[in-house]
């Protein structure tokens, strides 16, 4: 059956006239590479370029396409395989033998092809919208200090794991710069506070703020700090109470530090 080269030529010439690219002489290595996409996307199967070029004659090769090269491209020109293409061949070379085939089914068979792939690639663009969509509705976010006064160790508890996000955060208060990335599917975690006052914590799920609720890191009584690289140090009482008022001495802070070290609370 492969070895009719006019059934061969013929059906070079039906797919060159269906692709509309003028004369296969004149084409390049993208040409052929366009086609293989082309024959893809109508055949669900794949004929490499190279083989493109073999049986057009780009590439010197003595032996003649398989059978199932020449089902795909028949397929491609509106046939069901290589056998029926070449039935219809002889049909149009013996016209009184001919049964004939409307030429619309062929325009219908490609029109229900195009129809199909655009569902295809709705569907998939509205499924990647959906999963894209954050989904938050059952997430919990608590926090609990663990003592009083500073430092405080604060203990979030949280449950995202019903949601499609990513990647969770935990932020301390308003700056971002205190997220810290948690596991998703755990439900504690730990921050320190070090300054007394109201915070704003906040549960972010990707880069969207879903939950939050204040933080309050109370203080027994005023206190003496320094802050220092982000964390305070806190001088003992003795150094900033006196009898009618409260400060830090200039002689105070230039002294050295470590000095106080073991009274730091």
């Amino acid at each position: 059956m492969t070895d009719n080269q006019q059934d061969i030529d013929r059906c070079k010439l039906l797919v060159e006239e269906q692709i509309g690219w003028g004369v296969s002489s004149n084409w390049q290595s993208q040409d052929f590479e366009n086609l293989s996409e082309r024959i893809f996307l109508e055949t669900n199967t794949i004929i490499s370029s190279s083989t493109l070029k073999r049986i057009w004659g780009k590439v010197q090769y003595n032996s003649r396409p398989n059978i199932s090269t020449l089902d795909t491209l028949s397929r491609f020109i509106g046939h069901s395989n290589w056998r029926d293409f070449v039935k219809s061949s002889l049909e149009a070379d013996n016209p009184e033998n001919c049964t004939s085939f409307p030429k619309k089914s062929k325009n219908y068979y490609r029109l229900f092809l195009i129809v199909g792939i655009v569902f295809s690639a709705v569907i998939f663009i509205l499924q990647k919208s959906f999963n894209n969509t954050l989904r938050f509705n059952n997430v919990q976010f608590h926090s609990e200090p663990i003592t009083d006064g500073v430092p405080n160790t604060v203990i979030f508890r949280y449950d995202a794991s019903q949601s499609n996000a990513d990647n969770v955060f935990i932020q301390q208060n308003w700056d971002d710069r205190r997220r810290t990335r948690v596991e998703k599917f755990h439900h504690e975690h730990a921050s320190v506070y070090y300054l007394p006052g109201y915070y704003r914590a906040k549960l972010v799920l990707n880069e969207s703020i879903v939950k939050e609720h204040d933080v309050f890191i109370e203080s027994k009584d005023w206190m003496g700090l320094l802050l220092r690289d982000s964390i305070p140090f806190y001088f003992p009482e003795e150094v900033y109470r006196y009898d009618r008022w409260l400060g830090i001495t200039p002689e105070d802070l230039g002294r050295d530090l470590n000095i106080y070290d073991h009274k730091v609370p």
